[in-house]
């Protein structure tokens, strides 16, 4: 909306006048929250949606987990076992989710097990590979409806 430049000449009269322009703030700033709502869907969207950063769609660890297990887990060893669940989830055999998560250490051992690693892995917090497939499965299953995406 364009404001009238100071000694323009408008047509009609006073009150007519007096009426648009106390209308114009209010639709201007009608125009502006309506923006406003649009920018903070567009940014729920963004931050809801599945990236590669993060890997795909969260895994549900309280159901995975007993109360005290989760509890005592760090914020760093939650956020790699989800990682793992992820790759567990994609995978068809536990040697092959343990091939494509131990990639490059595999390549210095001398043994290579990577089945048994991964196993010992979860069994740390008291997985085994059928739960761990199931549940990371399950949770993929259940995809939560993103926010309508704002393009401007």
């Amino acid at each position: 909306m364009r404001w009238p430049q100071q000694g323009a000449r408008q047509s009609g009269d006073g009150r007519q006048r007096g009426a648009l322009d106390k209308a114009a703030p209010q639709a201007q700033l009608a125009d502006l929250v309506e923006e406003q709502h649009a920018l903070d869907a567009r940014l729920q969207w963004l931050w809801a949606r599945e990236t590669p950063a993060a890997g795909g769609a969260r895994i549900d660890l309280a159901a995975l987990l007993d109360a005290a297990t989760l509890d005592g887990i760090d914020l760093f060893d939650r956020v790699q076992l989800e990682a793992v669940l992820r790759v567990c989830r994609e995978s068809h055999t536990l040697s092959e989710a343990g091939r494509r998560l131990f990639d490059r250490s595999r390549e210095k051992r001398s043994v290579v097990n990577d089945a048994d690693r991964l196993r010992k892995y979860l069994l740390k917090f008291g997985l085994i590979w059928e739960r761990a497939r199931q549940a990371a499965q399950a949770a993929a299953t259940i995809t939560p409806k993103p926010l309508a995406p704002f393009f401007p």
